[in-house]
């Protein structure tokens, strides 16, 4: 619009001439009006800047932490998956564990019931691994708590056991003990002593 008024004046100078305050005062208004307006954008575009780095800051912030998160989460996460490995692996132990026990327990039973079964065969057995006895167990000395309280025939199972395993171990087991001296009985007992 003020190009067109600055047209019109070179145009005509005698209009000019006579409406030139009025033309120049409209046209420094314009510039003024214009000039503001370009401050007014410029302070515009600053804040618009300003805001832009703040919503950047705010956004590298964010990455930051949800990155430290998120690592944290992985962290805890390989740690949860080895603790669960280790829960497995030890459960699988314990089941290793029970089987074994629950074996254990049926071949006692099973030696419970053969020797419950034929009370003779028994004998000869305890006679055999314990040497000549003095009295032949009854069959009440066969039941389960008086085969609890005497836990050497636990032992003897376990010797037997070993030596199924490793029969070579009992032999040289043998051969390290040092021979015992026995002294002869005359020495201990003399014939003075009848009482």
């Amino acid at each position: 619009m003020a190009d067109d008024q600055i047209k019109d004046h070179l145009r005509s100078p005698d209009k000019a001439k006579g409406a030139a305050p009025s033309d120049t005062d409209e046209r420094d208004a314009t510039i003024e009006r214009l000039e503001r307006a370009i401050v007014e954008e410029r302070q515009h575009a600053a804040r618009l800047r300003e805001t832009a780095e703040e919503l950047r800051f705010k956004a590298k912030v964010l990455e930051t932490s949800y990155a430290k998160q998120l690592e944290d989460a992985r962290m805890r996460s390989e740690t949860m998956e080895r603790e669960l490995a280790d829960q497995q692996a030890r459960m699988a132990e314990l089941d290793s564990a029970r089987e074994d026990a629950i074996r254990l327990l049926r071949e006692a039973r099973a030696e419970l019931e053969r020797i419950t079964a034929d009370p003779a065969q028994s004998r000869k057995t305890l006679a055999s691994t314990n040497g000549p006895q003095m009295e032949s167990p009854t069959e009440e000395d066969l039941t389960i708590n008086t085969l609890m309280r005497d836990s050497s025939w636990v032992d003897e199972r376990r010797r037997a056991d070993q030596e199924k395993e490793n029969p070579e171990a009992q032999v040289q087991a043998d051969q390290e003990s040092p021979p015992e001296e026995l002294i002869a009985p005359e020495l201990v007992f003399t014939g003075d002593e009848d009482d």
